[in-house]
């Protein structure tokens, strides 16, 4: 161990007294000097087990039996900061565990902040809630409102005996029509296109921009017919039961006698093909305005393509006469 002596002037705010009385009185009230012997003898400082390093300005020393250590070398080896006022001749020492209860203050509060922010948005989200709940249960009641006038409109439409619900809501409607699949088989065609259409004009009165499609169904829920609307709101209906047969009668049906003109329409192919082939008697096809011939092609193929909408169809005009070919269509 190295035990030696120097002098040394001591400065009483650059130090601080470890054993023993402070060397300088803090009263004074300017500076005051006093030569003293320092005896360095390679004193260790720990703070926790753990060596505090120090150099040749920062040794601590001994002085008349008291142990001088610089107050910075303590301050930080404590994790407080030590700073110098000049003006006032003062020492600060402090904590930096106050530094870290200010964060740990501001953190709290903003905390506290967040929780009453997040209070107001999640009152806020239950009343959005509420009323969106209140809406559905209104457009609910909208629908059920709407189902009871149609069905009052149209259940006794050419003894069909129709009972018809609703379901969905103001994008989309699923109309659902249970009917006496006799009455319904009765109908023609364009009536049951045109029973259909007026089902949907009702709902779309309603909800206007709504995509309506539906079934109509027998007693057994069997399927007879399925619609949608397209883009105008026009029904197209695809009859599930029908073939080319069927087909042909019920062109004869809606179309054997259009304008008091006797109309024999035979119908072959399949459904991906088909041909229709009418008979007239050429006095009466010549009697006929282009407008009534046009209309009569019109509505003779509109109904073959509602049957069957995939189908290639092609509609010839053979004068009953002698079997020559009046028109195409």
């Amino acid at each position: 161990m190295r035990l030696w002596k120097k002098p040394m002037v001591i400065a009483a705010a650059s130090a601080v007294l470890v054993s023993g009385a402070l060397m300088t009185n803090t009263t004074f009230a300017a500076e005051a000097q006093k030569k003293l012997t320092a005896v360095y003898s390679d004193i260790v400082i720990k703070f926790n087990g753990s060596t505090v390093s120090t150099d040749s300005a920062t040794e601590p020393f001994i002085v008349n039996g008291t142990t001088f250590v610089p107050v910075r070398l303590i301050g930080e080896a404590t994790g407080s900061t030590v700073t110098w006022d000049q003006t006032t001749k003062t020492i600060n020492i402090a904590d930096d565990s106050s530094a870290n209860q200010e964060t740990v203050n501001s953190l709290t509060q903003q905390l506290a902040e967040a929780q009453i922010q997040l209070a107001d948005k999640e009152a806020e989200i239950a009343e959005l809630t509420s009323q969106l709940a209140a809406a559905l249960e209104d457009d609910e009641a909208d629908i059920d409102d709407l189902e009871s006038d149609i069905q009052d409109d149209y259940e006794d439409y050419e003894d069909t005996e129709a009972s018809i619900s609703l379901s969905g809501d103001e994008d989309e409607i699923e109309v659902t029509i249970e009917v006496d699949e006799d009455g319904w088989d009765d109908l023609s065609t364009s009536k049951q296109t045109s029973y259909l259409q007026d089902i949907v004009d009702d709902i779309l009165d309603v909800y206007e921009d709504a995509a309506v499609e539906g079934t109509v169904e027998n007693d057994d829920s069997d399927t007879l017919a399925s619609f949608e609307t397209d883009s105008s709101g026009d029904v197209d209906m695809v009859d599930e039961d029908m073939d080319i047969g069927d087909l042909e009668d019920q062109l004869n049906d809606d179309w054997g006698d259009y304008q008091d003109v006797n109309w024999d329409i035979y119908v072959s192919g399949d459904e991906d093909e088909m041909t229709i082939e009418v008979y007239v008697a050429e006095e009466d096809w010549d009697e006929l305005s282009t407008t009534n011939i046009n209309n009569f092609q019109d509505n003779v193929m509109d109904d073959a393509e509602d049957a069957f909408p995939d189908a290639d169809i092609e509609g010839i005009i053979y004068s009953v006469d002698d079997g020559s070919e009046l028109d195409t269509f």
